[in-house]
């Protein structure tokens, strides 16, 4: 596959976007597209945007960013989203119209239990890039293996 090389400009449609393969690696139940990264607008350094829909039974395990806040915004749908608060991992439903928050370092996690997709957006705040992020899969070993 070639790697995507956009011209870096201030309007995109999401459907612009391919799916990075490296995305589709660490999370292979969705569709994902990063959409304003430090590589498709100018002079950011600060800001990812991306767009997802998760199929019904899609989840994406339990994970966090170092470097960045986090917030994921229902625009379709429903789906259960995961944060640990003081070493509980509390869930909750979500459906259209929820903003959910993750700050820097806090685990998180998204779930569609349901039978219809759920597409939602979100914005990592401090950083233009999945790498820059500082993702971590905060999966033990056993949970890899399933």
């Amino acid at each position: 596959m070639t790697e995507f090389k956009p011209e870096k400009k201030n309007f995109w449609h999401y459907k612009e976007i391919p799916q990075d393969p490296k995305v589709t690696e660490l999370m292979p139940e969705f569709e994902l597209q990063y959409v304003i990264t430090e590589d498709t607008v100018p002079n950011n350094k600060t800001t990812l945007w991306n767009h997802s829909i998760f199929p019904a039974g899609a989840k994406h395990h339990k994970h966090k960013h170092m470097n960045a806040d986090e917030v994921a915004y229902v625009v379709k749908g429903q789906c259960i989203a995961g944060v640990t608060i003081d070493g509980k991992d509390v869930e909750q439903v979500c459906g259209p119209g929820t903003a959910i928050w993750a700050s820097r370092g806090q685990v998180h996690w998204h779930k569609n239990p349901f039978d219809e997709p759920c597409e939602f957006v979100g914005v990592y705040c401090g950083c233009s890039s999945l790498e820059k992020s500082g993702y971590v899969d905060s999966r033990t070993d056993e949970e890899k293996e399933k």
